[in-house]
This record gives C-alpha cells, sequence and structure tokens, in this order.
C-alpha cells in the first residue's frame, strides 16, 4: 500500500517510497529580472508547452497529471500561497514553471545557467510539500547584498559603510544576526532564501489540489488554516485529494 503519512518517508531517488508527481522550478528575489527570465525560458523550452498556452490551467498546489511545461503565473504576475491571511511561505517576489520530471534535468541545467541576477529553486510535488520545500529542494542562489536589493532595511546603508562599525564576521557571517545582507562585500556564499515551509497546504504523499477550483489565495481553500501546527498529516488541507495514480 502506498504511504499515507510524509513524516520518515522519502522520495524514490533516494530509495525511499514517496513517487514524484512533477517538479517546479521557482525564480526568485529580483522582479527586475523576471520578465528576462521568464521568455527566454519559454523561447528555449518551447516545444514541451501546449498549443493551447503558456500559463498553466490550475495553481502552485497541483501536482499530477499534466504533460506539458507551464507558467504557474502569467507573464507579469506572481503567486505567493495565502499572503493576505495565514502568511505566505515566500520570503520575497517569485515565479515558477511546472515541468514534468521527464523535462526538468535539462530544464534545471539551463535555468542555473541563465539565473542571471535571480535566486532559482528545483523542488519535486511528492504530495509532501513540508519536505519537498527543504529537504528535497535544491537551491542556485546568487551572491549579493541584501542592502542594496532592500536599501530601508539598512538605513539607507550600503554595506561599505555598514561593515565599518558592524565587523562582517560579527553580524554578517553565517549563523549571525544579519546574514545574507552583506555577503558580497563580505565575500560569503550566496545566501538561499528562506522558505516557511508550513504554510503550504498539503502534507500527505500523492496529494495536491487544482487551485483554480478555490476562490482566495492559491491555499486548496484552506488559506485560514495556514500555517499548519506541524507536517502530521491530520493537519494536510481537506482540499488537497489524492492526485497520484497508484496503478500506474
Amino acid at each position: 500500500t502506498y504511504p499515507t503519512d510524509c513524516r520518515g518517508e522519502t522520495w524514490q531517488n533516494d530509495g525511499g517510497n514517496l513517487v514524484v508527481m512533477s517538479y517546479h522550478i521557482h525564480y526568485n528575489t529580483i522582479s527586475s529580472d523576471m520578465s528576462r527570465f521568464y521568455y527566454a525560458f519559454i523561447g528555449n523550452f518551447s516545444k514541451y508547452f501546449s498549443s493551447s498556452g503558456n500559463q498553466c490551467p490550475f495553481g502552485p498546489n497541483y501536482g499530477s497529471p499534466y504533460n506539458y511545461i507551464c507558467s504557474l503565473e502569467g507573464a507579469m504576475q506572481e503567486h505567493s500561497v495565502g499572503v493576505k491571511v495565514g502568511g505566505s511561505p515566500w520570503a520575497g517576489p517569485q515565479r515558477a514553471f511546472f515541468l514534468p520530471p521527464q523535462y526538468v534535468d535539462a530544464a534545471w541545467t539551463w535555468a542555473q545557467a541563465n539565473k542571471g541576477e535571480l535566486d532559482v529553486l528545483k523542488h519535486p510535488n511528492t504530495g509532501c510539500m513540508h519536505d519537498d520545500h527543504s529537504v528535497r529542494a535544491k537551491w542556485n542562489s546568487t551572491v549579493r547584498d541584501k542592502c542594496d536589493t532592500y536599501p530601508s532595511y539598512c538605513s539607507e546603508k550600503t554595506c561599505s559603510e555598514l561593515i565599518k562599525t558592524y565587523p562582517c564576521a560579527d553580524y554578517y557571517a553565517p549563523g549571525k544576526t544579519y546574514e545574507g545582507w552583506c555577503d558580497e562585500t563580505c565575500g560569503y556564499p550566496a545566501t538561499d532564501p528562506t522558505i516557511d515551509i508550513l504554510n503550504f497546504p498539503c502534507n500527505m504523499p500523492g496529494t495536491g489540489c487544482n487551485d483554480n477550483d478555490y476562490s482566495g489565495p492559491p491555499a486548496c481553500g484552506c488559506s485560514s488554516s495556514l500555517p499548519l501546527p506541524s507536517d502530521d498529516p491530520q493537519y494536510s488541507c481537506a482540499g488537497c485529494i489524492m492526485q497520484l495514480d497508484i496503478g500506474a
């Protein structure tokens, strides 16, 4: 029988039981560079998109089945799960493409080579969104000073000014209070964006939903219940239904 609890399970890539229904490739953080990435990605993989259009006929919490690559947003749109009610899992601007498993390797190679100023993320969709967006997620982030991106959070000062008073090792190093804010100036590796994984609605193997069937933010009809108390399957949104064909 197929597992009904995500806890203690891993995906088949690591010898586990969880089937990957699809993947997402997200491109995050720098809004001004998203249009370039969006059109270049579609241009490069156009033969794998449906002739009916580039945008997915479902929302971000859909797992399977769909045979085409598609964009989870329109050309100039951003999505965030539960951004008005219950919070959003995303720490900043983000967009994403949905990919059937057979296309993800080529698409991920391209995304990393063409990310420009963006942070890109690849993750599987197994229905276990908690771990799909954490232990099974793969980032390729860009080294930057967040103080340049969000100057109001840094008192309108550059990192070269700030480190004169607040030394890199004491304030901006990995594990310190302001980690990620001055990576480029301080010579640290890129800091990956944070994801609040309890703000995803589904956490049962093989499940997902078509967010277009619900009003409000794309959260399978459960935006008021986010964040979930834990990854216990009893808290998984009732709108998250089995989408995996177990007999396939």
